[in-house]
């Protein structure tokens, strides 16, 4: 009543101003708001209380009602298990007794199917000791019966090797034997016609008896015919014929390529290049010398003169080398190029027997060196076509082949060298310049023992004398010097030299440089080393022997 007295008094002010009636107005809107909150906060309040009120009732009766539904749930258990209890009095004696009757019965067949398994396993144990002895006893005698199966078999095959390899094979000595027979006959038969005696016919029967007599072996497969070429009588005594382009160009084989690029094999009696690997008469020979590719092929010419000169096509040299003591076996026909000899295994050198020398006599090197004879020979006896392929390309990318004028130097080092060979006594003019460049040589000047083993400066010298004639010459040296020479030798030069370093395989690396040098439009090597003689002949092949006016010696 007051409240309605209070707003009566507020809204029925007269006489007062438009600003007071603005605040009257809005003081009465804020006290409605305040009273509308407080009576809303009020009933707020009370229905929250009466909702909290009613969900205790309700958790109350759910409460109850889970209470009720556990308390039938447990009468119910209870029933069943009565029930259950009641059933099984009744029926439990019936089963049980069935149930321990057929239980007696199952354990009495268990153990008697035990004691049946028991027995089983000790005649099994038993079994299996008595097998594996036996099995032992067998391997043991399996083994010894294979062991000696396997000597057999490697014995056998042995022998069925060595029948095969023996079966129409001539030992180089045989041939020999028989070639000295052949020739002595017709210098015999000669001698006789030029006496006017009547010629007399070689017994064969008589000389194979004397050739296995000789070499104590069976050798009635054996025939003139088969292992030698018939000699003409005019070819009985040796003749030395100086080589003349004219006359004997065509029968030089000169290197050359075929259209396709590659070096063609030398041909001689029908054969091109080396044949396949001959087996000797020595079975399970291990003739291995320690030695270089030089001087094998220095030892080459024997035969190869020879077989040329007494047209002989069987001659065999042995293929096995090392150039060291502890170095691998190598083997020659991998290395060289040749139908005129052949290479075997199984078999020995017979260059240093009399019979050789006797046969040989009047065609060895030191008899035809340098002669037309000697060429013909020579120049069939080269290296495989690769390494002078090598050789070509190596060359041109050290400016030795190519446009610009080229110097090889040849410069022997090694102690070796100068212990054996310049210190000997006995030196042997490896080069025979006498014969080979008569007077188109040119030495270097030099004195004394200084030929053999010159110092560094006179190397240096003799080179730097050649380079003021010639100031674009490319110098190309092989040497076998240590690093330190060489570095000393490269300073004491007006020009910057080339060499080829090594790949370590030391046969091919000798070969190649060897083929490098003669590649040079001008030489310079030694009169007393065996592999400045290679480099000179393979300068004069590619040159068609008319290179002699651009070798100069130490």
């Amino acid at each position: 009543l007051q409240f309605l007295y209070f707003i009566e008094q507020l809204v029925g002010m007269k006489g007062r101003t438009n600003r007071d009636n603005s605040k009257s107005v809005l003081c009465v809107a804020v006290l409605m708001c305040v009273v509308f909150a407080c009576f809303y906060h009020y009933g707020a309040g009370e229905q929250q209380r009466e909702g909290m009120i009613k969900n205790l009732s309700i958790q109350k009766r759910n409460l109850l009602v889970k209470s009720s539904v556990k308390s039938c749930q447990q009468q119910r258990d209870k029933t069943m298990v009565s029930q259950i209890e009641h059933w099984a009095d009744k029926n439990l004696s019936k089963y049980a007794s069935q149930l321990y009757t057929d239980n007696v019965a199952q354990e009495r067949s268990v153990d008697s199917l035990t004691e049946e398994v028991n027995t089983w396993e000790l005649k099994n144990i038993k079994c299996s000791e008595e097998r594996a002895t036996l099995e032992k006893q067998l391997a043991d005698e399996k083994r010894e019966s294979d062991a000696k199966f396997k000597e057999l078999d490697a014995r056998s095959q042995y022998l069925i090797d060595g029948t095969k390899r023996l079966a129409g094979t001539k030992g180089m000595r045989s041939i020999i034997l028989i070639q000295n027979i052949v020739r002595l006959n017709e210098e015999t038969a000669a001698l006789r016609k030029s006496l006017g005696m009547e010629s007399v016919k070689m017994d064969e029967t008589y000389l194979k008896e004397l050739v296995a007599k000789w070499k104590k072996m069976d050798t009635s497969k054996m025939s003139i015919e088969d292992t030698v070429r018939p000699v003409n009588s005019s070819e009985i005594e040796a003749k030395v014929t100086p080589y003349d382009p004219d006359l004997h160009a065509a029968q030089t084989f000169f290197p050359s390529k075929s259209e396709s690029g590659v070096y063609q094999q030398p041909g001689w009696n029908g054969r091109y290049g080396t044949q396949d690997l001959r087996h000797g008469t020595f079975v399970g020979a291990n003739f291995t010398p320690v030695t270089t590719i030089d001087k094998q092929m220095r030892t080459l010419y024997n035969y190869a003169i020879c077989a040329v000169g007494l047209n002989i096509t069987k001659f065999m040299y042995p293929t096995s080398f090392k150039t060291c003591e502890d170095c691998p076996v190598e083997s020659l026909h991998h290395y060289i190029e040749t139908p005129i000899v052949l290479f075997c295994d199984d078999c020995a050198v017979q260059h240093r027997s009399n019979e050789f020398k006797l046969l040989c006599r009047g065609y060895l090197d030191r008899d035809q060196y340098g002669s037309a004879l000697f060429w013909r020979a020579r120049s069939r006896l080269m290296f495989k076509g690769r390494y002078s392929s090598a050789a070509d390309s190596e060359g041109a990318r050290l400016g030795v082949v190519g446009d610009k004028p080229s110097l090889a130097v040849r410069i022997p080092r090694s102690e070796t060298f100068n212990t054996k060979i310049c210190k000997s006594p006995k030196r042997f003019n490896t080069m025979l310049y006498e014969k080979i460049l008569k007077a188109a040589q040119t030495p270097v000047a030099l004195e004394g023992d200084e030929h053999c083993f010159p110092e560094l400066q006179k190397y240096a010298d003799a080179i730097n004398n050649r380079i003021k004639s010639e100031p674009n010459l490319v110098v190309y040296i092989s040497t076998d010097a240590t690093e330190q020479e060489w570095s000393l030798l490269s300073d004491m030069l007006n020009t910057t030299p080339v060499r080829r370093l090594g790949t370590g395989k030391v046969t091919e690396d000798s070969i190649i440089d060897t083929l490098i040098c003669a590649r040079a439009t001008s030489i310079i090597v030694s009169r007393f080393e065996k592999k400045s003689t290679l480099i000179t002949e393979h300068f004069q092949l590619l040159n068609k022997l008319q290179g002699l006016k651009k070798v100069s010696v130490w």
